[in-house]
């Protein structure tokens, strides 16, 4: 842990030849500090699988785990933007998105946040954060297979988002609202944008889990 985080393999004085000989392959070992380079995070699953063979205890820690498996994530993202937008956000694709073409820095922010995995997007108001948040969206629903859309919103702008949703996407958004079993409803039928609020957020967490 630190300004940057490494992933390091720590051999116990019982550690088999053969399992060394493993690690070897998929971590540097520096000064008998074994690290794992990002560009080796995808043979980690075979170091992995020899360590279940050896029977050797091997304590691998879930923070660990997801740290090599949100990169893996990343990486495959990645690449399969830059397939379908080889150009960046500077790519014609982009510009046929949605209903209404994008300027150049929305197109740029809406490609950072669907690149980066997540973002925050703070351009000053009027700029049109909610066509690149929906950009953002609709490059992962119709690109990266994301299935679902969940817009958190005060209760006052949910509508306007609808209206949003419906003008730049085309798409028709579900705007979660009422008692619990008609949310319950509401969350199972098969749309790909829902629309709620904060306050609702807090009673229906399980419900969207």
């Amino acid at each position: 842990y630190g300004a940057r985080r490494r992933v390091r393999f720590r051999a116990g004085r019982h550690c088999p030849a053969t399992l060394r000989a493993r690690a070897a392959a998929c971590f540097t070992n520096n000064a008998n500090e074994w690290s794992l380079s990002a560009e080796r995070f995808a043979a980690f699953s075979d170091f992995e699988a020899a360590a279940q063979r050896s029977r050797h205890e091997v304590r691998i820690y879930a923070d660990a785990r997801r740290f090599i498996d949100n990169h893996i994530r990343t990486q495959q993202r990645q690449e399969d933007l830059r397939c379908v937008f080889p150009g960046g956000c500077e790519s014609p694709a982009l510009q046929h998105l949605l209903a209404l073409p994008l300027y150049p820095y929305q197109a740029e922010g809406a490609w950072f946040a669907v690149n980066a995995g997540r973002a925050l997007i703070a351009d000053e108001m009027g700029l049109g954060k909610t066509i690149q948040a929906i950009a953002a969206a609709e490059i992962a629903v119709r690109h990266l297979g994301a299935q679902r859309v969940l817009i958190v919103c005060p209760t006052s702008l949910k509508h306007q988002w609808q209206q949003e949703v419906r003008r730049l996407a085309q798409r028709e958004a579900v705007v979660v609202s009422g008692a619990r079993k008609a949310r319950i409803a509401q969350y199972a039928r098969p749309a790909t944008w829902l629309i709620t609020n904060y306050d609702i957020l807090k009673f229906d967490a399980s419900l969207i889990a």
